[in-house]
């Protein structure tokens, strides 16, 4: 389904809902981008690292852009994992707590990281040499056209059309009206659980090695019986 479609699925759904058109008609295509950017941001869909080395006594750093960073997950400083140390998230707030005077630290090896400025990084204490700094975070999405894909899958794609109608029927209706458009936007954020729980799910076989063997016969937990996994397979369930 392209965006164009999911935006006359909104339409739909805010008219059953109540909504005729008869005040302003909203920005239909805004509200639509600005829901696809709060569930892009949700769910982390674009991720990107950046690796950076940094300037003796410079506290901050402009992270690469476009697209905009909304969340930032590691800051590791190191090149290799030998010498790798993982830089811990604060907040200027959090530091004045227990250092009112962190502005007239010495240089050292940076131990805290955050974010002062939208994608701007700031270490603490500021660096004492060059060290390589890695970033891994999720960015804002790219923008879109009516007639683009919409890139999840269709099973979850209502969580966007309803997002949208929720939107208008909360600033534009009252009564029944309104109370539908929360129907709407509860209904979206129980799709998001469930899109959550698929993406959290389909992690966890990062856990699990694959192995390149000959079948093997392992037998069932639940019922007597073999279960045969092929080669490269991964298998999920018991056994």
């Amino acid at each position: 389904m392209t965006f164009g479609e999911i935006l006359d699925r909104a339409k739909r759904y805010a008219a059953i809902g109540g909504y005729d058109g008869s005040i302003p008609d909203p920005d239909w295509p805004t509200l639509l981008k600005e829901a696809w950017q709060r569930l892009a941001a949700e769910m982390e869909f674009y991720k990107k690292t950046v690796t950076f080395q940094t300037v003796i006594g410079q506290a901050e750093y402009a992270l690469p852009t476009p697209p905009d960073w909304e969340r930032i997950t590691n800051v590791v400083q190191g090149d290799s994992l030998l010498n790798a140390q993982v830089i811990a998230q604060t907040t200027e707030a959090q530091l004045n707590a227990t250092n009112e005077l962190w502005l007239f630290d010495q240089n050292a090896p940076p131990t805290y990281w955050w974010l002062p400025a939208p994608n701007t990084l700031r270490l603490h204490p500021p660096p004492d040499q060059v060290y390589t700094i890695t970033v891994r975070g999720a960015t804002a999405p790219p923008t879109f056209s009516m007639t683009d894909n919409v890139p999840i899958p269709d099973r979850y794609q209502d969580a966007l059309a309803k997002d949208v109608a929720a939107a208008v029927l909360q600033m534009n209706a009252a009564g029944a009206e309104y109370e539908r458009g929360k129907e709407y936007a509860q209904s979206a954020a129980e799709i998001r659980a469930d899109m959550k729980q698929e993406s959290a799910l389909q992690e966890l076989p990062v856990s699990l090695s694959v192995y390149r063997r000959p079948p093997i016969r392992r037998r069932s937990i639940r019922q007597p019986g073999a279960v045969w996994i092929a080669p490269g397979v991964k298998y999920f369930g018991n056994y």
